[in-house]
């Protein structure tokens, strides 16, 4: 057997499900792993750097789709096109993410002025 992670190591090494990896293996986000004699998958180091660029994009927001559209660059070493990419797409997470912060500050005001006049019924019952 030539040296590799099979698909358990990768996964736990990654902090993924086996199922996970099969997935983006699917969808083309990572590529197909070569097997061993016996037909297990197995992954180089190359893997888990993708595996880790892919689970740092998912916490950025992009989607799949996304990330597939940009994971060449990386890999490649193509960075000033990852960077054209996504300047953007950054500047757009940001202004999504202000727009549910003023979403929560609106909620907030409501539920403390459902509290205040929930404090004054009770405190009204207890009189």
């Amino acid at each position: 057997m030539h040296a590799g992670l099979t698909i358990g190591g990768l996964a736990r090494s990654g902090q993924l499900n086996p199922k996970t990896i099969r997935y983006y293996e699917g969808l083309g986000l990572l590529p197909r792993a070569r097997r061993s004699e016996s037909g297990y998958r197995l992954y180089s180091n190359q893997y888990f750097g993708r595996l880790q660029f892919i689970k740092r994009a998912r916490l950025l927001g992009l989607s799949l789709a996304e990330i597939k559209d940009i994971v060449p660059y990386a890999v490649d070493g193509r960075c000033a096109g990852l960077q054209q990419y996504l300047l953007p797409f950054i500047t757009a997470k940001i202004g999504e993410l202000d727009h549910r912060v003023e979403e929560m500050m609106a909620l907030r005001m409501e539920l403390e002025r459902y509290r205040h006049e929930l404090s004054e019924r009770v405190t009204q019952m207890g009189e």
